[in-house]
């Protein structure tokens, strides 16, 4: 069963430690520093300052493995976060100056710790997407990196970022403890991105209310709006909604289709993020075409205000029985009910509800005139019998008077 929560919606913190962090410096373009004892592997520095007898500029690359550090559910869901913040903090910065420090894009992940350089370092997108003014030593500082982040997740990618300085000054010197830097009892100085995930609201919106909803076999309904709402977990699900929703004996709703273009009444969505849908229906009407004789056609649902014709063939048949033997015949001759018509078609709009019958007349046309026409030949056959009789009967006078 699917573990709904209603509307009340908690916050999931995931805290990721870079996978690779480390700094790159223009002095030495092909000294790595990320594992090298010597050069500072703790430290993160960011720096652009006017020295002599050369312009030092060193950039800090963090990355982090977003499909590998989150949860599984979170990153197949394609869940997006509704706030990431970097953490860095700081182990150096002037006490005479403040230094702003920038978060740019890195434009590919295909960099590690222990082999960047300035030489190989990956390039990064110009504009920063956060700004921070650093201001003391000893403290935490934050940068609002959620767009960034938000783009990495629906590509289900790691994040690199590159940490630059605005621009060349002495003031322009900031460094910040790495993953490595030795961590002091109950305290964590390691670089940090916080992602907040809310559980995801699905929302379903149908036209009618207590329409069921099938979530895992788990079912719910609709409200008097016609909504369903609840916080449901990150993570793929099987929905489903009747094929048809009764109205009445003779009305009912069929299903279409959902809003986003899915044709099933069953499907599955992957929900990361909230999630509204729509289910639509369509009124649907029952003809039903009668009759005594013959057969008919027409009969079956149609939707509302749709054409429909109702019809009866053949529209002669002869009796049943003697009946019919003697020439009795059954004949349409108009509808009655939702149809007015003497043809044995009719046409019809669906906008309710029909019920149409056919009545028949019976027709006694050959049989009457076959009966006239036995009548006709009996009266000659009867004149015929009886002219030959009386003609006998002479001859039989005449015989007896001349012997």
């Amino acid at each position: 069963m699917v573990p709904l929560s209603g509307n009340q919606r908690g916050v999931l913190r995931c805290g990721l430690i870079p996978s690779d962090d480390t700094f790159v410096d223009n002095i030495f373009p092909n000294r790595q520093h990320g594992q090298s004892p010597g050069d500072l592997p703790d430290l993160l520095i960011v720096r652009d300052t006017p020295d002599l007898p050369e312009r030092t500029i060193e950039y800090t690359y963090l990355k982090f493995d977003l499909p590998r550090q989150l949860p599984r559910e979170i990153v197949a869901s394609g869940a997006v976060p509704v706030n990431a913040t970097l953490w860095l903090y700081v182990r150096y910065v002037s006490i005479f100056y403040d230094a702003s420090i920038e978060v740019h894009r890195v434009v590919n992940n295909d960099w590690s710790e222990s082999t960047l350089t300035w030489s190989n370092k990956p390039s990064f997108d110009k504009a920063s997407s956060s700004v921070q003014t650093i201001t003391a030593n000893g403290t935490w500082f934050p940068w609002n990196v959620l767009g960034d982040v938000g783009r990495s997740m629906r590509e289900k990618n790691p994040i690199s970022m590159a940490l630059t300085t605005v621009g060349p000054s002495w003031a322009s010197h900031v460094m910040f403890d790495s993953k490595d830097h030795p961590q002091p009892a109950n305290m964590s100085t390691r670089p940090e991105l916080d992602l907040d995930f809310v559980p995801p609201t699905l929302t379903i919106q149908a036209p009618y209310s207590d329409l069921p909803i099938t979530i895992e076999g788990q079912t719910y309904g609709t409200n008097a709006n016609g909504t369903f709402q609840a916080n449901v977990p990150w993570g793929s699900y099987r929905i489903s909604v009747p094929e048809v929703v009764p109205m009445s004996e003779s009305s009912r709703a069929v299903f279409i289709g959902w809003s986003d273009h899915v044709a099933g009444s069953s499907r599955v969505i992957t929900i990361g993020s909230d999630m509204t849908i729509g289910v639509s229906y369509r009124v649907q009407h029952r003809l039903d075409v009668t009759s005594l004789y013959g057969s008919t056609n027409g009969s079956g649902w149609y939707f509302d205000n749709m054409n429909a014709t109702s019809s009866v063939t053949p529209s002669v048949i002869p009796a049943e029985g003697l009946a019919g033997m003697i020439g009795v015949r059954r004949i349409f001759d108009h509808w009655t009910g939702d149809c007015i018509g003497s043809k044995p078609e009719c046409d019809l709009v669906m906008d309710s509800p029909k019920r149409v019958a056919a009545v028949w007349r019976d027709d006694y046309t050959i049989t009457i005139a076959a009966l006239i026409s036995i009548g006709v030949v009996g009266a000659l056959v009867f004149a015929l019998l009886s002219r030959r009789g009386k003609t006998r009967n002479s001859t039989r006078r005449s015989g007896q008077e001349n012997p």
